[in-house]
């Protein structure tokens, strides 16, 4: 997986179509590294013992590793590979990878209106920050498009991206209503195989 990551400017007309992107990114957290990377904006820098508040929303997909995370609403949990993380505006957290595993992370950081009126209506609860989604390539699919449409900012690209982003909270949402007929122990294996197939792929480039 090769690292990425860029933080937008956002304009008036952005924020007015509802919901806009902030920043995004993928990054491969190797085992004992420093976590997070050290050029991300000071914003967004954090240490574990003094935890971190952000004025926006995050969605945050592992998928190779773990860690875990915990926050102001939630006591302290593992995240699996295939879990995803929702980060909240106001909402006091810390989150990161086991230093023997290390992980891989793919994140989209947002705001909007629209977020708001999900927390609003339940959809999304700071109570309930991670879920387990699995292996997903619907949502690999949504991060990359995310990723590649912001590299160049072309005219129109933030609408673009925040129906992404939109599909991608969506999409979780779905998962996390449905039951797949298998163990979490089954699909562990069956993800991780599959993990690694996918990023196998992406080295051969």
């Amino acid at each position: 997986m090769i690292n990425f990551f860029k933080y937008l400017p956002v304009s008036q007309e952005d924020e007015s179509w509802g919901l806009t992107i902030l920043n995004a990114g993928r990054t491969c957290i190797q085992t004992s590294a420093d976590y997070p990377f050290k050029n991300h904006p000071g914003h967004h820098q954090f240490k574990w013992d003094k935890w971190r508040i952000l004025q926006e929303y995050q969605v945050i997909y592992i998928t190779n590793g773990q860690g875990v995370f915990e926050s102001e609403s939630c006591e302290q949990m593992t995240v699996a590979a295939g879990s995803i993380i929702f980060l909240f505006p106001n909402e006091r957290h810390r989150y990161r990878p086991d230093e023997n595993t290390g992980w891989d992370e793919h994140w989209v950081g947002l705001n909007g209106k629209i977020l708001d009126q999900l927390v609003v209506s339940g959809y999304l609860n700071p109570k309930v920050p991670c879920l387990y989604l699995g292996f997903n390539d619907s949502v690999l699919d949504l991060y990359d498009s995310i990723i590649e449409n912001i590299r160049d900012e072309r005219p129109g690209y933030q609408p673009l991206v925040s129906g992404a982003a939109l599909h991608l909270i969506g999409i979780c949402y779905a998962v996390s209503k449905q039951s797949f007929g298998l163990t979490k122990e089954d699909e562990l294996v069956i993800n991780k195989a599959r993990l690694l197939f996918r990023s196998n792929i992406c080295n051969a480039y």
